[in-house]
Parts: C-alpha cells; structure tokens; sequence
C-alpha cells in the first residue's frame, strides 16, 4: 500500500507542473485599415525681420610713419690755420690738438711736436719777458716721408684725431 500510495502522490506531483494545454487559434485579428485624413494644416510661422544693417567696421590707422632723417654725417672739425695758433698759451694748443706727441725743451722754449699721417706739426712755444706763461710764437708743419702735405690739411688730421679721443 505504501507504494500504491507513493506512486499516486508521484503523480500528482508531476501532473501538478504541467502547464496547461494552449488555447486553439481563433480567427485571425481583422487589420488595421487605414483611411486617408485630410492633412494637418498649420498656420505659416511668422517671417522675423531683417537683421539691421550693420554698419562697416571704421578702422582708424596711425598716421604714416614719416621717413627717418638721414643720419647726421659727424660735423667736419674746425678748421685751423698754424697762423692762428700764434699768440695761444699751451693750454689752448692741447684743448684744440690733445696731447702732443712729444715735448722738449730748447733754450728756454718749449717744443711740441703732433704726427699727423702725412705731416709733422711743430709748435714752438717761448716765456714772456714779463712773465707769465708759455706762448705759441712759431709754428712749423713739415712733410712726413715723401708726401708733401699743405699746412690746412695737415692741422685738419690733427684736428679731426684729436676729436676722435
């Protein structure tokens, strides 16, 4: 009995999971039909206005640049005659020519020499009877090699030496 029993509640509980059986198909869902409606009609957005103008864009430019001077070519140095050194204490002889070159002394004069590149300057200074100092009473401009150089070109070089530094 025991197994009667057994086998029954097996079965029960297999029948008891079974899914039930699906329904028979029915006849088939009638389609959709679809009717032509009249079309949406939707009322015209409005237009915006124009854009404003905008006006063009000013664009203010420097003025031109003017045209740089020429550069300013050096001032020539002055311009001296040996005549015009005649009279000067030594003081205005070194301002005007630098530094001599040489310097001696002769018998109670001063002799200062200047090379140039083509000529010689000699200056030759003496003591005042009466005191006082040294004073240009003879200039002298010799030639330097074989150049024979004039007097204003020769101080002109000096000048424009000393000028330099």
């Amino acid at each position: 009995m025991t197994m009667r029993f057994a086998s029954i509640a097996a079965l029960l509980a297999l029948a008891a999971c079974a899914v039930p059986p699906a329904p028979p198909p029915g006849p088939p869902a009638p389609a959709a039909v679809l009717t032509p409606q009249a079309p949406m009609v939707f009322p015209p957005k409005p237009t915006p206005p124009p854009p404003e103008p905008v006006p063009p864009a000013v664009v203010v430019l420097p003025p031109p640049a003017q045209p740089l001077p020429a550069p300013l070519a050096p001032p020539p140095p002055p311009t001296l005659v040996p005549a015009e050194l005649v009279g000067r204490p030594r003081t205005d002889v070194v301002a005007l020519l630098g530094g001599p070159d040489q310097a001696r002394n002769e018998a109670g004069a001063e002799v200062i020499l200047y090379q140039g590149d083509s000529c010689v300057l000699f200056v030759f200074l003496y003591e005042p009877q009466v005191g006082g100092t040294h004073r240009v009473e003879h200039v002298e401009v010799g030639p330097r090699g074989r150049d024979l150089s004039r007097d204003a070109s020769c101080l002109a070089g000096l000048l424009q030496r000393a000028a330099a530094g």
